[in-house]
């Protein structure tokens, strides 16, 4: 990856959530500093008066990417290929959030495109890894499992509501999808754990056809990211990584449902929206 010398003039002509980008480079330097492996650092230590803050503050800021992003993130990801897991967490999370977000401050610098493409590839290849170690190495209330999976899926899928879904499940275990009929357009909203269940299914655990089908579709590469795949290849990942709860949650959103309205069967994942945003 070509990236933006952290000395270049180029950050004072790039704009940020406050303005001007041109403290971006010393927030860089921040993240390299405690981005190294021998530190082995600790989450919650790491939690309080961290420069990842700031990371998220001014360059995705409320949900809107600016053109600095695109210039700060080859170099976060640069750091983290070579720094502790806790880098590389906030690192993955921080793309996916990039990732997932439809607003933006202007047009990709044409100087800049090709150097944060470079990024996403790499992030993307690394993201697996990254979630197995964390899956590992720290409780998941300090690394929500849908969160994490949230990321993949969105360096993948772009922006989709099922990416909103895995992040509010991160958030507090939400499992309520806003759906809306293919044919007539009637909203209903579900929860996704209370799906009926054929009686002598109810107590089955994930199937090895599933896990199998959804680590298949994995392997097949990005272009096969459909909804339906993307509903497989969560469903695999958390169960293997060991949530069998999110796994068939998640599964669930294959289940019909039955439009009250015109009486039109479909499948809840080609029906899901995404949730109005609170002001």
């Amino acid at each position: 990856m070509e990236l933006v010398s952290l000395d270049s003039p180029r950050w004072k002509q790039l704009r940020d959530a406050y303005g001007s980008a041109e403290l971006t480079p010393d927030l860089i330097k921040r993240v390299a500093d405690e981005s190294d492996p021998s530190l082995s650092p600790d989450p919650a230590r790491l939690n309080v008066n961290s420069p990842w803050d700031e990371v998220w503050s001014s360059l995705c800021h409320q949900g809107t990417i600016y053109p600095a992003t695109y210039a700060a993130l080859p170099h976060l990801v640069s750091i983290a290929g070579n720094g502790n897991l806790w880098t590389k967490v906030q690192t993955l999370t921080f793309a996916g959030d990039v990732c997932s977000q439809e607003n933006s401050v202007g047009e990709v610098p044409e100087d800049l495109a090709k150097s944060f493409e470079d990024a996403l590839k790499v992030i993307k290849q690394m993201s697996l890894p990254i979630i197995r170690e964390a899956v590992v190495a720290y409780s998941l209330h300090q690394c929500p499992l849908p969160y994490l999976l949230k990321s993949a899926v969105a360096l993948r899928a772009g922006p989709r509501p099922m990416v909103q879904l895995l992040e509010e499940m991160g958030a507090g275990g939400e499992s309520e999808v806003d759906i809306e009929c293919p044919q007539c357009s009637r909203y209903m909203v579900l929860d996704l754990s209370d799906i009926p269940t054929e009686e002598e299914e109810a107590d089955l655990p994930v199937t090895a056809r599933e896990v199998n089908e959804g680590l298949r579709l994995l392997n097949k590469g990005e272009d096969s990211w459909t909804a339906d795949c993307i509903v497989q290849i969560v469903a695999a990942l958390a169960f293997q990584l060991g949530d069998g709860s999110l796994s068939r949650t998640f599964l669930n959103l294959h289940a019909s449902a039955k439009c009250p309205e015109c009486e039109h069967l479909f499948r809840i994942a080609h029906g899901l929206v995404a949730k109005p945003l609170m002001g």
